[in-house]
């Protein structure tokens, strides 16, 4: 008799993380556990996905509703403009939007983290809030509405810079009705190049760890240069697969390289409908005494 165990065993092995929850559910509906994994992962399509063709984002923090400014298609004006480039100087140049237009599910979940741990209002009592890759800016008004004193929203491309400030622009109001005392910026920061930005208590990080587009190294190069003794930072990965190495194991390799330590957040302190087996939230810190 042929053995028919193995083929289904290396599917389960290479299987997405959702994808394979979603099978043992289904495979197992009597199981508590798996009945509750599938109802989260049925649960998270209310959410994942649904807004993301859409000119405008909607998403609530702390009972401020916002519309996030998308741009569509995006990543496919970036690759226009490297095509037309005719040298390395001029690619650099044009960076374009990238990934960086789009409100990615990543941020949704880190978001309303944020909010649920009310880890802002713990960091100290300056709060001041620095983003990596802010993209449409949508975090960093996550931040500055959940407490932050200072927010400083960076991101490598010019055009992605323009575009949270104004998402950040049409949103202002909530800041001042809430009665927040929150100072909001935008910087153009590329990972190791020279930049003057305040000294962090939180540094946050969405969906940034993409080794197939972004090198991991320059990422955490920036870290360490921005991390102080007591500085927290976190960071929501979305696992996406990469045959030369898997993200997160090669993040955690370059971060202890730099006398840093990754926490992976526990799912069940993640929000209760907010959260997929495959978007992991980490807490990085400076080891004593590095």
């Amino acid at each position: 008799m042929s053995n028919t165990s193995t083929p289904a065993a290396s599917i389960r092995r290479s299987a997405h993380p959702c994808l394979q929850a979603f099978q043992d559910a289904a495979n197992d509906s009597a199981n508590s556990s798996n009945s509750e994994r599938l109802q989260k992962i049925v649960g998270s399509l209310s959410w994942r996905g649904r807004h993301s063709q859409a000119g405008l984002f909607p998403f609530t923090i702390r009972g401020n509703e916002l519309q996030i400014k998308q741009i569509m298609g995006g990543e496919h004006e970036t690759s226009r403009i490297m095509d037309a480039a005719k040298n390395d100087e001029e690619k650099d140049a044009l960076v374009g939007y990238g990934t960086g237009a789009t409100c990615w599910p990543a941020s949704l979940v880190l978001c309303k983290y944020l909010e649920r741990s009310d880890i802002i209002n713990a960091i100290g009592s300056k709060r001041t809030v620095i983003e990596l890759g802010g993209g449409t800016g949508m975090v960093s008004l996550a931040a500055a509405l959940l407490g932050a004193e200072t927010v400083v929203c960076t991101d490598g491309s010019e055009d992605v810079v323009r575009l949270a400030e104004y998402n950040i622009a049409q949103h202002m109001h909530l800041i001042v009705e809430g009665n927040a005392n929150s100072d909001i910026s935008t910087c153009c920061y590329r990972w190791g190049e020279s930049v003057v930005l305040p000294s962090a208590d939180l540094i946050l990080v969405s969906d940034c760890v993409l080794p197939k587009i972004f090198p991991v190294a320059p990422l955490v190069d920036a870290l360490d240069d921005l991390m102080g003794a007591k500085t927290l930072c976190i960071v929501s990965y979305e696992h996406r697969h990469f045959e030369e190495y898997h993200p997160r194991d090669k993040f955690i390799e370059l971060a202890e390289s730099k006398g840093l330590s990754v926490y992976v957040v526990p799912m069940v302190d993640h929000d209760h409908l907010y959260s997929v087996e495959d978007i992991e939230i980490w807490q990085v810190k400076r080891k004593a005494n590095s």
